[in-house]
């Protein structure tokens, strides 16, 4: 008796999950605990502690960049499974520009380039793919433009040193395009809304204006080196764009829509411009996550050997005669 095959393509899902707590916890313990206790009078009474959190968060760094390389592997895989030969290029360009930065196989600004393209490119092909409904593609649109804008005056500082460029002007509208990606992404999770979401999300995109409001030198310092904002809007834009984004986060977790989560996780991480490597990585597979979801899916091809099914009795028939 014949058995049936079954050939599955690799599932990225759980790994890009991990990838995007690591980043969350990276993101909160070394970039935002550490950066603001060293500006905090007496550290000397709290050194065990800072020490602490410190080496929690080299570890968090550590494993997302690990998670997030695992991640792109995956995704080049299937898509090359898949024949997808467009997001192959996209993914293969972006994976080589990541190598080659820290490696100084290739000129900074042009890796730039290379990222900003690829990060642009996805949303693109999402399109074209019709992998996604167009207006579930309007959040990873809205990101990838805040993000090349907000690249434009580190890439073309590096290439030509010295110009003169309207960088508080480019900044806004950069600025700008991330506070309305943030607030589009209710989009993904549009319907009846869920309370304890909302109260959630109302709680803390007002303790998150209020912060702003009462420090806004400290706070904006922070969102400027981890996130790209420079906080060129009042408060009450940064809290409702914070808002809405940790409302459509928590109301996709609730509908088991885990890449929706993740996505909007590795956007929140990577934040817009060029920071790093591992954080314009970051934005990569949050724009993958929510403009190309199919991407990430493991699918299963199945062939059933017609010898082996089972033999269907012949129907009778009546002959009339």
């Amino acid at each position: 008796m014949g058995q049936q095959g079954r050939a599955r393509e690799f599932d990225t899902v759980t790994i890009a999950g991990f990838a995007a707590i690591a980043l969350l916890i990276e993101l909160v313990l070394l970039r935002v605990a550490t950066r603001t206790a060293i500006n905090i009078p007496g550290l000397g009474e709290i050194e065990i502690g800072f020490r602490v959190v410190s080496e929690l968060g080299r570890l968090a760094f550590n494993a997302a960049v690990i998670l997030v390389a695992a991640t792109i592997v995956g995704l080049l895989l299937t898509a090359a499974s898949r024949r997808r030969w467009a997001l192959v290029g996209v993914l293969g360009a972006f994976l080589a520009a990541a190598v080659a930065a820290p490696l100084d196989l290739v000129s900074e600004p042009a890796t730039d380039v290379v990222i900003v393209l690829a990060i642009v490119a996805v949303p693109i092909l999402g399109v074209i793919s019709r992998d996604t409904p167009v207006v579930r593609v309007i959040p990873s649109f809205l990101f990838a433009a805040a993000f090349a804008v907000a690249a434009v005056p580190t890439i073309v500082g590096k290439t030509v040193p010295g110009t003169t460029l309207p960088v508080t002007g480019i900044l806004t509208v950069a600025e700008l395009l991330a506070l309305a990606a943030a607030a589009s992404l209710v989009i993904l999770v549009w319907g009846r809304p869920q309370r304890r979401p909302v109260v959630i999300s109302v709680l803390t995109g007002g303790a998150l204006a209020g912060l702003l409001a009462a420090q806004p030198a400290t706070i904006e310092t922070l969102m400027l080196w981890n996130l790209g904002l420079a906080g060129y809007f009042g408060p009450v834009a940064y809290g409702a764009a914070f808002g809405a984004a940790l409302y459509a986060a928590l109301t996709a977790l609730g509908r088991k829509d885990r890449l929706t989560a993740i996505g909007i996780a590795c956007l929140v991480a990577g934040g817009i411009g060029l920071h790093s490597t591992l954080q314009s990585a970051s934005v990569f597979i949050g724009v993958l996550a929510l403009s190309q979801s199919n991407s990430f899916r493991a699918t299963a091809t199945r062939r059933t050997d017609v010898a082996a099914a089972p033999p269907t009795a012949p129907k009778a028939s009546v002959i009339a005669g």
